[in-house]
């Protein structure tokens, strides 16, 4: 009886943290059928769409060429020289003699859409993936992320070549994925890129790749704190029941522990039930900077390939 009380007091104090706290959601977001389409992007794809998600609510700047501001065709002239060394000058006019013509059926993520006739267009953008791009809209707007079902292109153009759409990654190994949330200084980790831009597009900080896992291994679980919105990851199936009963959500496996890697684990003593309370890196430089700040080393939370 005493057990279950405790546990029921628990759950109301942690209840009371969470009322006047709404961080930007994760776990309601609908990843669809297909979120596994964008695993196999190549280098450059990947080079491209991150560093265009960069500049996210970038200031429409007519002419603009700088992540101070940027106009559409400037945007795209930016992103592609800093992402590959691409040079592709603007006006839109211009950008559409480069790369060839793919359909509209056929993009993928690196094309480049463009508005109006040929030859005389007037817009352009990055296609990211999933039906979404990335574009400098027009005076007193900024840098955003819309999908083609509410603003349609007229036709597109390819520049990577076939060779730069291969991934060199192998078939059993993905990438998983980091962001910090600003609004409570929360990361999360993640397996689909379909995710990472949605939170992206809803401002979180992407912060790229975070590692490489494989297909096989000892499952990694991903619970979720429905009154912090904080995210935890572990191995043991064993903390996954007892988070479980104290309320967190137990969202899946998100991918398998494998390889000579360690993932390090460390926990924040200072967490006021929106931060973190638990942080996982590879590397040694960042939890030797979390040690020094007073987080605690909890030993190794799982491995990875590389």
């Amino acid at each position: 009886m005493m057990k279950k009380f405790i546990l029921m007091f628990f759950c109301f104090v942690l209840f009371i943290i969470g009322i006047n706290f709404r961080p930007i959601p994760v776990s309601a977001l609908t990843l669809g059928d297909n979120e596994e389409i964008d695993i196999n992007m190549s280098a450059k794809q990947k080079a491209i769409v991150f560093e265009a998600l960069k500049y996210q609510n970038v200031p429409y700047v007519w002419g603009g060429k700088t992540p101070a501001g940027f106009d559409c065709s400037g945007l795209i002239q930016y992103v592609y020289q800093q992402a590959i060394g691409m040079n592709i000058p603007s006006p839109t006019s211009t950008q559409e003699k480069y790369g060839v013509e793919v359909s509209l059926d056929q993009l993928q993520p690196g094309d480049i859409l463009f508005w109006g006739i040929k030859g005389q267009s007037y817009h352009d953008a990055i296609y990211l993936g999933n039906g979404d791009f990335i574009h400098a809209t027009e005076p007193g707007d900024v840098v955003k992320v819309t999908n083609v079902q509410w603003f349609k292109p007229d036709y597109a153009r390819r520049v990577l070549s076939a060779n730069d759409l291969i991934s060199t990654q192998p078939a059993n190994v993905h990438t998983i994925y980091r962001l910090y949330n600003p609004n409570n200084g929360q990361h999360l980790f993640t397996n689909s890129l379909n995710e990472y831009r949605s939170l992206v597009k809803i401002g979180w900080n992407g912060e790229k790749e975070a590692f490489n896992v494989s297909e096989s291994g000892t499952p990694v679980y991903r619970l979720y704190n429905p009154y912090s919105g904080e995210h935890h990851f572990t191995v043991s199936s064993d903390e996954r029941e007892r988070l479980s009963e104290i309320g967190w959500r137990f969202e899946g496996v998100s991918w398998q522990s494998f390889g000579n890697i360690p993932v390090y684990r460390l926990f924040n003593p200072f967490a006021n039930g929106k931060s973190d309370a638990h942080h996982f890196t590879t590397s040694l430089a960042e939890k030797n900077n979390l040690l020094s700040l007073g987080w605690r080393d909890e030993g190794i939370a799982w491995y990875v390939v590389s």
